[in-house]
């Protein structure tokens, strides 16, 4: 019955049903003939719109349940911004974002990002990125609200490219050197920054001055707060040994030994 419209069961000016219906429904009969109908168009119409045609979102707004409307939830999503992204930020606000420990707390195990080992300095490039991604859609909505600007993603994404490049060199730390991590930067347009070359230095153990003991003392924590342990030992301007001790010192923090 909700397929079909008046016009299917009333013509000749008379109400035509068939018998099974008529059967079932014989109360339900009397008080429609009593109807009047018009010889206008027959159409349906859905009363809690301003059209009267029933659209999938009203169908859908009546389905679903109903959700507690957050109020920035208008800054993060939108038409010109990827439901990807939106949805990314989305849980990062909840704190439900897919990280290694996240994924190991529901017993999911396998590769992820902790594999990629990379320095210091893609990790001040992806805060760059981060802050400046989060400036670039707030300021892109606030110029469609206030000024009628149409949003363009092209443009937003130029200009956090060139947000990263300008504060590339003042970024701090240097990069591995893996494949992928220059893959990245070349990407981003960005000049890698080698770590300085390590320099070894020897250090020894020195004789003391003629009629002179040198004393070389060392403490022990093993675990801070807890015992404390120190130990000593002599030696003469030769290098032999004098004497040694090693006794507790009581009770306490690491850097009281």
């Amino acid at each position: 019955m909700l397929t079909s419209t008046i016009g299917d069961y009333f013509h000749d000016e008379q109400w035509h049903f068939d018998y099974a219906f008529f059967m079932k429904h014989t109360d339900i009969l009397k008080d429609i003939v009593k109807i009047h109908v018009s010889r206008d168009t027959d159409d349906r119409v859905w009363g809690s719109s301003v059209s009267g045609h029933l659209t999938s979102r009203m169908a859908y707004d009546m389905l679903r349940s109903s959700f507690l409307r957050v109020g920035w939830s208008s800054y993060i999503l939108g038409s010109f911004i990827p439901p990807c992204r939106s949805t990314l930020i989305w849980r990062a606000i909840w704190g439900k974002l897919p990280t290694a420990n996240w994924l190991r707390y529901f017993g999911v195990h396998g590769p992820t990002a902790t594999n990629h080992h990379f320095g210091r300095q893609i990790s001040c490039l992806w805060r760059i990125a981060f802050i400046t991604t989060c400036w670039s859609v707030w300021y892109a909505h606030n110029r469609a609200t206030f000024d009628d600007v149409s949003p363009s993603v092209h443009r937003s994404l130029a200009f956090i490219l060139a947000s990263i490049k300008e504060a590339a060199p003042f970024s701090r730390g240097h990069m591995v050197g893996s494949v992928r991590e220059l893959l990245i930067l070349d990407r981003l347009g960005v000049s890698g920054r080698s770590a300085p070359a390590r320099t070894t230095t020897i250090i020894r153990w020195r004789l003391p001055q003629v009629g002179w003991f040198k004393v070389n003392v060392d403490g022990s924590a093993p675990s801070s707060p807890g015992p404390l342990y120190a130990g000593a030992i002599f030696r003469n301007s030769r290098g032999f040994f004098v004497a040694a001790f090693a006794k507790s010192v009581g009770v306490g923090i690491s850097f009281g030994s």
